[in-house]
């Protein structure tokens, strides 16, 4: 008893919360597991993600405790001090923990069962589709979308780099890697130590924060739409907050874990956790006058019948069985059209077509020969040293890109018209049809996608915005296609373009679509960028 009246009480909490996602999620494990994608002997090596004793998916602590004090230091009304006493320090000579504990955020089953995905293949079994082909010929139940596994609640993305000199698949440039689906539930627990009402406050103005969309963005591919989540409604905290508060506890043997603490009113958060950051988003819809097709592999099949047509080339659908197109795919079109332009500026201003190695400097070639390709930053000041100026707004190796992009998917009765379209190869020399070479792709007609672009204006520089509206342009005008089949007359569109936040010099207008003043506006930034493009062209020379 002794020790009770002379030692120091300190408030306990727990909170308790889910992370619920909005697109698919990453957090690798930094291994590989070789595994048959296909009916074929060939196999393929996929990063796993991170995995708890159940063999399911889990969010790190770690990763969440460093996203929230990334937060906190980006906050210019939260001081040092209370930085360090809620996160702690690893200073030399100074080290001491913080006050908050925070545990693995574990897969939640029940809740996820709740919008599990929709994994049948898009034709299902006695469907017909519409050119009359009757997949009950075929036992469709054998094929699993995305290599769908229910025991390890993941699927398998694939994705291919494109050679920026051939305009193809880049040679051992596909890679496979797993991911959790949108719609899986994750349960966040944090404990926390010696805290006083502010800082609770201050805890739930952030959790409050991390509620609101694209605020929460964890794991692997951010920048291209990757581990978008939210938290859920559910905050809930439980503590003892005095003395006899405690007795009360250790009283009821039946009390058992955290969980059991009493359980008190969250405070009343009016505003969220306020962040300056100079961002712009835009919300763009792409209207296809086509065909689109971003080929899903686990989606195709070989019929066993010699004379029976199997499926070539499908395309990639959503968690909900909807066509998306996938921010990878988005952006890297987007880029490409940039570095067609800068390279184009280059040519003019010149006066001669420039080779690879000399237009190198203004958008290398990522996929291409080691010299064509900007290296590895390590520190800020390379950034403006040695990344070619489509890398400075697209990101590069060891820089995290500027611009970020969602994925574009189909509100309802917005997927576009389902058809397959038979293809044929032509012998050029006997002008017949090349034996064997028949092939089909399913596809989407004139769907209509919806996603987001935003750019973190502060780390760019303001000339490079220049470059950035001139892609917009283009992307509005229709002038980039994306995904499968461009030299077949496939992923041909026009955008529609609005601003999210109204409040923004950039863009004097809200449609950016209806009225090109703001394109007049950057006309400014473009004429600085081509003085940039001259130096670095002379500074080559």
């Amino acid at each position: 008893m002794a020790h009770e009246e002379t030692a120091t009480f300190q408030t306990r909490y727990h909170i308790s919360a889910s992370i619920i996602l909005d697109s698919s999620l990453h957090i690798g494990s930094g291994e590989t597991d070789t595994r048959s994608l296909d009916d074929t002997t060939e196999k393929s090596q996929v990063s796993t993600i991170v995995r708890d004793y159940r063999n399911k998916p889990y969010i790190p602590g770690s990763t969440l405790r460093g996203l929230l004090r990334d937060l906190m230091e980006h906050n210019q009304n939260i001081t040092k001090d209370t930085i360090k006493a809620l996160f702690g320090t690893g200073e030399e000579n100074n080290e001491c923990g913080g006050k908050l504990r925070f545990a693995n955020a574990y897969f939640n089953e029940t809740q996820s069962n709740l919008s599990k995905p929709d994994n049948e293949h898009i034709l299902k079994e006695d469907q017909e589709d519409c050119q009359g082909l009757l997949l009950k010929k075929i036992d469709i139940k054998e094929y699993k979308r995305r290599h769908w596994d229910e025991n390890r609640w993941s699927w398998i993305i694939n994705g291919v780099a494109i050679d920026r000199c051939t305009g193809s698949a880049a040679e051992h440039r596909l890679f496979f890697y797993e991911a959790v689906p949108p719609g899986t539930v994750f349960t966040l627990g944090i404990e926390a130590i010696g805290l006083g009402e502010d800082d609770i406050e201050l805890l739930f103005k952030t959790l409050s924060f991390l509620k609101k969309e694209n605020n929460l963005i964890l794991g692997r591919g951010q920048a291209v739409g990757f581990g978008k989540c939210h938290i859920g409604d559910d905050i809930c905290l439980h503590g003892i907050t005095d003395k006899n508060a405690l007795h009360k506890w250790l009283e009821n043997h039946s009390a058992a874990g955290l969980n059991s603490l009493p359980k008190l009113s969250a405070p009343g958060i009016n505003t969220p956790l306020a962040q300056k950051n100079n961002t712009v988003t835009l919300h763009v819809t792409l209207k296809f006058n086509g065909p689109l097709l971003v080929n899903d592999p686990s989606s195709t099949y070989k019929n066993p019948k010699k004379n029976e047509a199997g499926l070539g080339h499908v395309y990639l659908s959503d968690h909900k069985n909807r066509i998306f197109l996938p921010g990878t795919s988005f952006k890297g079109a987007f880029r490409s059209q940039m570095e067609r332009i800068v390279r184009t500026m280059g040519d003019r201003i010149n006066g001669k077509v420039l080779s690879p190695q000399e237009s190198s400097n203004l958008a290398c070639y990522p996929s291409g020969e080691k010299e064509l390709c900007c290296p590895d930053i390590n520190k800020k000041d390379d950034i403006a040293e040695k990344l070619c100026l489509v890398c400075r707004i697209c990101g590069g190796r060891g820089y995290r890109s500027p611009l970020m992009v969602s994925e574009f998917s189909a509100k309802e009765g917005k997927e576009g018209e389902l058809r397959l379209q038979d293809f044929v190869a032509i012998d050029r020399f006997t002008g017949g049809v090349a034996g064997d070479k028949k092939f089909n792709a399913l596809h989407r007609e004139d769907p209509e996608l919806t996603g987001s672009i935003t750019l973190d204006c502060d780390r760019i520089d303001e000339p490079l915005l220049g470059l950035f509206f001139l892609t917009l342009r283009d992307l509005i005008e229709g002038d980039i296609a994306f995904g499968y089949g461009k030299t077949k007359g496939f992923g041909y569109c026009t955008a529609e373009v609005t601003l999210k936040e109204e409040s923004n010099n950039m863009f004097p207008s809200q449609s950016l679509s209806e009225d090109e003043a703001w394109l007049a506006a950057a006309v400014p930034q473009v004429k600085e960028l081509e003085k940039i493009i001259e130096n670095t062209l002379t500074k080559e020379v």
